[in-house]
């Protein structure tokens, strides 16, 4: 369910698959697997601290990496070159 425009929420995946040279991006909120008590619990956060790093990159203060992800959502960047 969505409760607001996502389009926010999607400049800000395509803005993180640019800067790690992701082409593809697969839902991980959508996955029950990430959930611990109903409440989503990623694998790994990380803060990025450095503010000179986050204003070159516009990145957020958090990136969080989980163990799942499904196809519920997915975003693709057509531009690069996909290799099997």
């Amino acid at each position: 369910m969505l409760d607001k425009d996502p389009l926010d929420y999607i400049l800000k995946i395509e803005n993180a698959m640019d800067v790690f040279d992701y082409s593809i991006f697969f839902s991980t909120v959508t996955d029950p697997c990430n959930y611990l008590f109903k409440k989503f619990n990623p694998r790994l956060t990380l803060d990025v601290d450095d503010d000179a790093l986050k204003s070159r990159f516009n990145l957020s203060d958090k990136i969080s990496f989980t163990s799942h992800s499904n196809t519920c959502w997915t975003i693709y960047d057509f531009n690069k070159n996909a290799t099997a």
